[in-house]
């Protein structure tokens, strides 16, 4: 097995997706790659957040998730593929998890919990 791929679609939303990138950098044990699917953007804000990474960038001119999913699947190099959104930060673990899960031949696919984040309240006075 080459390890799991990572695919993080996304469209114009650098500053979630730089939060996002920096929980993957955490994972402990790392992913194999992290790839990054920028979905028809409108500027290049996303190639300059994943430039500052050590995660890969592709871009994907036909707007829509499932063409940045598909997208994501054709260039992944890893032999299992994890999805997670550009809003998402990752628990530490989450790799180590699904590879334990995948150990196991009768596993096809697997999902878990999402939990909402800390709520970012603003002071409006």
């Amino acid at each position: 097995m080459s390890g799991i791929t990572v695919v993080v679609c996304t469209r114009d939303r650098a500053p979630s997706l730089a939060r996002c990138l920096a929980s993957l950098a955490r994972l402990d044990p790392p992913a194999a790659e992290v790839l990054v699917v920028d979905n028809a953007p409108r500027d290049g804000s996303t190639r300059e957040a994943v430039a500052a990474t050590p995660f890969r960038y592709v871009r994907e001119e036909r707007p829509g998730l499932d063409n940045a999913r598909n997208r994501g699947i054709a260039e992944a190099r890893g032999d299992i593929i994890a999805f997670t959104d550009d809003d998402v930060e990752v628990d530490p673990r989450w790799i180590g998890a699904l590879a334990t899960a995948f150990q196991d031949p009768g596993i096809a696919g697997v999902t878990g919990r999402v939990l909402p984040g800390r709520r970012r309240i603003v002071d409006r006075a």
